[in-house]
């Protein structure tokens, strides 16, 4: 993904009002859900806290894509 994408992506899906949990898909093949829009990201990096995997960090050449979690895929 470039840089330019991951951060209009990310503008987009942390924005969202009413914010939608999403879904970053990695190229390695990790996903991490993203549930809450506290979520940091600048110069092609982001973090966020999960309670379930603590701190998720990943860099815009690492992201495969983003997609919005389904609702009945929430558990």
């Amino acid at each position: 993904m470039t840089l330019q994408d991951f951060e209009k992506s990310l503008k987009t899906y942390t924005r969202r009002k009413p914010f939608l949990p999403f879904v970053v898909s990695l190229t390695d093949g990790r996903q991490y859900i993203i549930d809450h829009p506290a979520f940091t990201f600048d110069g092609g990096v982001a973090g966020h806290i999960s309670e379930e995997d603590g701190l998720i960090d990943f860099s815009f050449d690492e992201v495969d894509h983003f997609e919005v979690l389904q609702p009945e895929a929430q558990v």
